[in-house]
């Protein structure tokens, strides 16, 4: 637009968008930033998944809303006496900046592939922060898919790149593998992986594994990779506070109402204490009545309907199995298990 003060004349002009020139590197390297922004919303809403409530739209928490860190340690529990557990923890957000490799073992169901997502997310969330990349691998996924490992194609396909792209970001970037379901006796799976981060500079991995007696105390050698060992405890009343708080639909008043009663329970029925154990607890709280609330009973009946998946059986007409004759059968199998096969130890090593 023009204006003509003297002669009190403005004229409009059309309008026309300022491009303020830049090269082609500096193009790609915006288009790059804008890849892995998309890739952040994609992975949230993969992560959304191992929740057990559900996200339906914008204003309901998400997984990143929700998360409470893990208890890491750098001995494990049998090494750990309670007075001298504070000294051992490790905070996770120097395992976000460490440079080292590192290896976790951690139970079933102790918040293993939650801890590898938070780091991801993370990671792709403050790529201008941190400018590392990360790549999630599920050890499982490929062992039952049969499916050969070749982490230069996939890294690049994943961050939708040319290799020879990929190869100029990881000289500007650094590069953190996040391996779920981790077998340390998978040769031909770790060979790839470790000789991919012996030609990458500035690359390393977090690991999470089952934890057993023999991978806790056994000296892993993964081809003389220097490496650090940290332990997923069982999470305190710390922990469960923390996660009741951020629990959406449950009043402040309810709140101490449930922190008491998952405390009683859980140690009267010797159930573990972790995230998916008090998520589930806390999810059949919120949707429950006050007078079954009341009933410790009530509640356990509750817990092991969600367990076993009572609505979902219901709800399958092709299923000629009820619900009380699957309870009745698990429970025969465990009375077998007590009387017969008591004295015996089992170990199950993937």
């Amino acid at each position: 637009m023009t204006i003509d003060r003297g002669n009190r004349v403005c004229t409009a002009h059309d309008k026309r968008l300022a491009v303020i020139p830049r090269d082609k590197e500096k193009t790609k390297q915006n288009d790059f930033r804008r890849r892995i922004r998309l890739k952040y919303q994609t992975e949230l809403t993969k992560a959304n998944d191992l929740l057990v409530i559900e996200v339906e739209d914008d204003d309901d928490p998400d997984f990143l809303s929700l998360f409470v860190k893990p208890v890491l340690t750098t001995k494990p529990r049998t090494e750990i006496e309670h007075a001298s557990r504070a000294e051992n923890l490790f905070d996770l957000n120097e395992l976000v900046d460490s440079e080292k490799s590192t290896l976790i073992l951690g139970k079933v169901k102790s918040g293993r592939t939650s801890l590898l997502r938070y780091m991801q997310l993370t990671l792709l969330k403050e790529y201008s922060t941190h400018h590392m990349l990360p790549y999630y691998i599920d050890y499982e996924e490929y062992r039952l898919s049969g499916r050969a490992l070749n982490l230069e194609s996939d890294i690049a396909r994943y961050y939708a790149v040319s290799k020879s792209r990929l190869m100029k970001s990881l000289q500007q970037n650094k590069l953190l593998i996040l391996l779920d379901n981790f077998d340390p006796y998978a040769e031909r799976f770790n060979n790839e992986v470790f000789s991919y981060i012996d030609t990458v500079d500035c690359s390393r991995f977090v690991a999470c594994t089952d934890e057993t007696i023999i991978r806790m105390h056994d000296p892993i050698s993964l081809r003389k990779i220097e490496i650090d060992k940290l332990y997923i405890n069982d999470i305190k009343r710390t922990e469960v506070r923390s996660l009741t708080v951020k629990w959406p639909s449950l009043t402040p008043e309810r709140r101490e109402i449930v922190m008491e009663k998952i405390t009683k329970v859980f140690h009267q029925m010797h159930i573990p204490f972790n995230f998916w154990t008090v998520s589930l607890f806390l999810w059949i709280f919120s949707k429950t009545s006050k007078s079954q609330i009341e009933s410790n009973f009530a509640l356990i009946e509750l817990y092991i309907d969600e367990i076993l998946e009572k609505r979902r059986l219901a709800l399958d007409s092709s299923s000629e199995l009820t619900f009380p004759s699957l309870k009745a059968f698990l429970a025969s199998l465990a009375g077998y298990l007590v009387k017969e096969v008591s004295r015996c130890v089992f170990s199950y090593i993937r």
